[in-house]
């Protein structure tokens, strides 16, 4: 069974994933720029990016999962 593209519920997961790649981009970007005062800064926030992104991922694959399996 296809997935309709415009349902609310893909929409919202969609949007999350989105949120979460711009997050770990912004964070990986940060990234380049470091010292070594704030090295462990800034790679606290790519790992909570990279754990975010992981969620959304996982979050999106098991709604997906659950759509096909109905």
């Amino acid at each position: 069974m296809p997935i309709n593209p415009y349902e609310p519920e893909l929409a919202k997961r969609r949007t999350i994933l989105t949120i979460a790649d711009r997050q770990l981009k912004q964070a990986m970007s940060a990234f380049s720029n470091m010292t070594k005062d704030n090295s462990q800064d800034k790679l606290n926030a790519v790992l909570i990016a990279l754990k975010d992104y992981q969620d959304a991922a996982k979050g999106l694959a098991e709604w997906v999962q659950q759509k096909h399996t109905k």
